[in-house]
């Protein structure tokens, strides 16, 4: 309370009570995926302060859970960086930036990106530069590198124009994964690239990084979210875990079993598969096709049978068991007494439940 939450010098908010986080959100650190990229003056030795900021904005929000526990990164964490691309006025050429302020600010590595992006950075850029990869207007490049040694990492390439020659494009982008796969640096590391501009994508070879956590290998297609900190990652799933658990252990021994698990917006199943051995069994409710698709595979893949993936609109999904429960819980009533004339609100929620059948039939 009354502290400043502060980066890098800068004071970007002041809490004065918890009310004040009421609808509102507050990011402690933003890193590379922040509103605004981290300046490349981030400096660690403000982390002690945002670290006693964020127990103060959160620390009474919590108090029900006991103590809250704040994982402090230390450097060299992230999996997965943004860099956009600017024209380096030194050199003419391209190169990566982040913004400093309100302008870019070249910068040829990143502290908290693992070291394994750090290796790949040189070499992606070179390549960039000497191939028709840098052409058409190249605005952005994205690494994701995952920390499991066997998993390929994944460069993406974001253009503001489009591409104009796809065969070219995907040429150069094979070429340029025979160099980097030849380089010592990169050692056995087959990198994938993707190009994206509006209304297209180009992949070669492949568009899914494979990262494991906690034991499970998951897919993770290219462009989804995944955590950007493995390590995290894990940490939150045995945090979950752990309240699965408290919640099967509740009541008398003779009535303690696994909880059921309703999952929304599941993603590719990160959850989903993790937390299978602590549930007697889940439903996952994902609309992106391609996502629903990669959560399936990720299920067979960790042989998880207890969990079932739902391709349908979360929000609509969730209204409807909201009214299915609803309406057991009136019927019950009305047994017990002569039922009220229909409602104009309920004339409507009929109607909408039989929009609904085709969902029921799923």
């Amino acid at each position: 309370r009354g502290l400043s939450v502060s980066a890098s010098g800068e004071t970007t908010r002041t809490l004065n009570h918890p009310s004040d986080l009421r609808g509102k959100s507050m990011t402690v650190y933003g890193g590379a995926f922040g509103r605004r990229q981290q300046p490349p003056s981030f400096s660690f030795g403000s982390s002690l302060e945002k670290l006693v900021a964020a127990r103060e904005a959160f620390g009474d929000l919590l108090h029900h859970l006991g103590e809250v526990e704040m994982m402090e990164d230390r450097g060299s964490s992230r999996q997965r960086v943004r860099f956009s691309m600017t024209t380096c006025p030194a050199s003419s050429r391209v190169c990566y930036s982040m913004f400093d302020g309100s302008a870019p600010a070249a910068v040829a590595g990143f502290d908290l990106a693992s070291p394994r992006i750090n290796a790949l950075m040189p070499s992606v850029l070179r390549e960039v530069r000497s191939s028709s990869l840098g052409d058409c207007d190249l605005r952005a490049v994205h690494f994701h590198a995952p920390l499991y040694a066997l998993g390929e990492p994944v460069v993406t390439l974001v253009y503001g124009s489009p591409i104009p020659d796809a065969e070219r494009w995907l040429r150069d982008a094979g070429a340029a994964r025979a160099n980097l796969v030849a380089e010592d640096a990169v050692a056995e590391d087959a990198v994938h690239f993707v190009g994206r501009c509006k209304g297209a994508t180009l992949v070669s070879d492949r568009d899914v990084v494979r990262e494991q956590v906690l034991g499970a290998i998951l897919e993770f297609p290219e462009g989804s979210f995944s955590h950007p900190n493995t390590r995290a990652n894990e940490r939150s799933v045995e945090w979950l875990r752990g309240r699965l658990e408290a919640i099967g252990c509740g009541g008398p021994c003779y009535k303690r079993k696994r909880p059921l698990l309703l999952e929304l917006y599941c993603g590719a199943g990160n959850h989903t598969t993790c937390l299978a051995a602590s549930c007697a069994e889940i439903l996952a409710v994902e609309i992106d096709k391609r996502l629903v698709d990669a959560a399936r595979r990720n299920l067979k893949r960790n042989d998880v049978r207890n969990a079932t993936v739902l391709a349908a609109d979360a929000g609509r999904f969730s209204k409807q068991r909201y009214r299915r429960q609803r309406r057991t819980t009136k019927s019950g009533r009305r047994r017990r007494q002569r039922p009220p004339p229909m409602t104009q609100q309920e004339d409507e929620e009929d109607e909408e439940e039989a929009d609904d059948k085709t969902m029921d039939d799923k």
